[in-house]
């Protein structure tokens, strides 16, 4: 369930492993990070003394996982060793070549990850993770490549052309034909060096599970990770191990944390049904003192669970710039929380299975294929569409997923329109959505005007009224004031027909209102503070309610207060259980919930470090009232239907 991940090269390696021993529940698995391009002698020294660290760690019961720390390369991030200069170069789209990132297809390399993958295989470790610089872009300067001279060849000859690296580096921008085959060409790379790897691996360890680190940056990849990922289990007929993550190195702005771990669900949603073992990457870099808080670690761990993550995985130690202490009580912290992180992980397979519960954020799995206006060689915006639009409203407590089967309605930001093709948004225009005056404006510039039986004009800055609406829920009768330091300052005032139905009201204009489309669907445009997470409480709780209104939410926060919900649901849409934190520097006030169709009657509150907590509940007709204590600031709790 936990793996710790520790360089072993390091002065305080065995130490570091007496402790983890020591403290039991502290860590499942034990990962040996292999990190840097020396010569081979070097690497087999090393694992040589790695053999009494091994066997201890296994006498002990814990799972060895090597881990090879430098695939392709992070960029000009790495030591100055002169055999770095015998592997081919990775040149970008943008015609700059990277100072140490590796073309996936370099024979050199190959050769050479083919050997260390041999050599540490003789340890015959339970796993072998290929880190996450086994990417095509972000391998600085690079933006994205690989258009080195083998490259272009192999493109040309697979496609019949001859172009330079330069010619094929403009129409990569300007034509999306072009464009999409040569992201196919990239996905072949990947998939053609970490079958090398894992080949090599398994001629020494047959039984040998191979895992895969990665990140979702863009779309400079394609639409999915697949390529690798089937590359790994046709090669060892294994399912094969994944680490979703991206960034968030220290907690010192604990909020985007938060962005971080939905954009690691969507990792897990986009990776291949077959995958089993979803670790998110925990990053504590650089892994000092100063960095990310043990609280933080924690919460971000609970977080990573609440969405369906099926155990954890920390980089924890690779520097000696540090006494262990700091460490060592992280892992006491780890080990209080086991019992409260198991029981996350057991929700995740109740009643049947369980997916998160809430409102999916639109975006397209083929935005690759976009033209942008303003699109340079520089800035590639196709390849950096916006994922993170709308994921925002998490924090005003509108439950966020991208697991469609269990949301019933979706969350279309404007800036994700410029990326959906004309047969996107007609599949859109059949489903319940919310949206804003900005994307109804821009679908009738793609020429979907009259899909709406509404339109919008700009407005100044109002203050609105709540209709009788009963998708305004606990927010009928109420006003709210929308101001002009509200973040994302754009109002609309809405024109509807009478087939619409009255959300909110400024004087004689409408503000937002429910739509019906011309395919069938249903949606709310709201004309102000969509997207903004610092709104008054009656606009908080009419997002939610149109929400619920829309496409029936299992949980509901019915208090204003600055937390995050994670609510867990069966296929058949019965509440299993919520998580919830505490997203704010204070402790909140008495929480209540609105349940929906829980799984039983009974709930229980669990907490990180406490025993279960019965809780009793009222009822407003088939709804049930839960009250919880107040949170501490940065806290979570879980609910659980049992």
């Amino acid at each position: 369930m936990i793996a710790i991940r520790i360089v072993p090269r390091l002065s305080c390696f065995e130490e570091a492993l007496d402790r983890l021993i020591e403290i039991k529940g502290a860590s499942d698995e034990i990962w040996l990070s292999i990190y840097g391009y020396f010569p081979l002698e070097q690497h087999r020294e090393q694992c040589e003394r790695m053999v009494p660290a091994v066997q201890k760690l296994k006498q002990a019961g814990k799972r060895v996982i090597v881990e090879l720390g430098t695939t392709l390369g992070h960029g000009s991030v790495l030591p100055d060793v002169p055999m770095v200069n015998t592997f081919e170069k990775m040149r970008g789209v943008n015609g700059v070549q990277a100072a140490a990132g590796f073309c996936p297809r370099g024979k050199n390399l190959i050769e050479y990850q083919k050997e260390v993958m041999r050599i540490y295989a003789a340890l015959r470790p339970w796993g072998f993770y290929l880190d996450d610089d086994l990417r095509i872009e972000y391998h600085g300067p690079v933006g994205m490549g690989c258009l080195c001279d083998v490259c272009a060849g192999l493109f040309n000859d697979t496609h019949n052309t001859g172009y330079t690296p330069d010619q094929l580096g403009e129409l990569i921008i300007s034509d999306t034909d072009i464009r999409e085959k040569y992201i196919a060409h990239n996905r072949e790379g990947m998939a053609y060096y970490a079958s090398q790897l894992a080949s090599a691996a398994m001629e020494v360890c047959p039984d040998i599970r191979m895992g895969w680190e990665y990140v979702l940056l863009g779309q400079s990849n394609g639409p999915d990770f697949d390529n690798v990922f089937d590359a790994l289990y046709e090669t060892t007929g294994k399912p094969p191990l994944s680490r979703p993550g991206c960034f968030f190195y220290q907690d010192h702005e604990p909020r985007k944390m938060l962005d971080k771990v939905i954009n690691t669900s969507l990792q897990n949603v986009l990776a291949p049904d077959y995958i089993q073992v979803r670790r998110p990457e925990i990053e504590n870099c650089s892994q000092t003192a100063m960095g990310k808080s043990i609280n933080g670690t924690c919460v971000e761990s609970t977080l990573n669970l609440a969405y369906g993550c099926s155990g954890l995985s920390y980089s924890m130690i690779s520097s000696d710039t540090e006494p262990l202490d700091t460490r060592i009580r992280m892992w006491h912290a780890f080990e209080n929380h086991r019992d409260y992180w198991r029981k996350l992980i057991d929700d995740i397979g109740a009643c049947g299975g369980t997916g998160v519960a809430g409102v999916e954020p639109v975006f397209s799995r083929n935005g690759y294929k976009a033209k942008i206006p303003g699109d340079s060689r520089q800035l590639i915006k196709w390849a950096q569409f916006p994922l993170s639009e709308g994921r925002q409203l998490a924090q005003i407590g509108l439950p966020i997923s991208y697991e469609r089967d269990f949301c019933g309605v979706r969350l279309l930001h404007p800036d994700a329109v410029d990326y959906l093709s004309d047969g996107e948004i007609k599949e859109l225009l059949s489903a319940a959505v919310i949206t804003d005056g900005r994307t109804v404006e821009k679908l009738a510039a793609r020429g979907f005007g009259g899909a709406l039986p509404l339109a919008v004009r700009q407005s100044e800055p109002f203050s609105e009224g709540y209709t009788d609406h009963p998708a305004n829920g606990a927010s009928i009768g109420l006003r709210g004031i929308t101001d002009g330091f509200t973040q994302g300052r754009y109002f609309h005032t809405l024109i509807t027909e009478p087939a619409c139905g009255i959300l909110a009201v400024s004087g004689p204009h409408t503000t937002a209102a429910l739509a019906p489309t011309s395919e069938g669907g249903r949606w709310a445009v709201v004309g102000s503070a969509l997207w903004c997470t610092v709104i008054n409480g009656a606009k908080c709780r009419q997002i939610c309610a149109i929400a619920d209104y829309l496409g029936g939410l299992p949980c509901l926060l019915n208090n204003s207060e600055q937390v995050m919900i994670i609510p867990r649901a069966t296929k058949t849409g019965m509440f299993r259980a919520v998580t919830l934190v505490n997203i704010s520097i204070g402790e909140t006030a008495p929480i209540e919930l609105t349940i929906k169709n829980p799984v039983s009657e009974n709930f229980v509150l669990s907490r990180p470090c406490f025993g279960d907590l019965p809780l009793a509940f009222g009822r407003d007709g088939e709804d049930y009232i839960l009250s919880l204590p107040e949170l501490g600031a940065w806290k979570t709790a879980t609910v659980r239907a049992l």
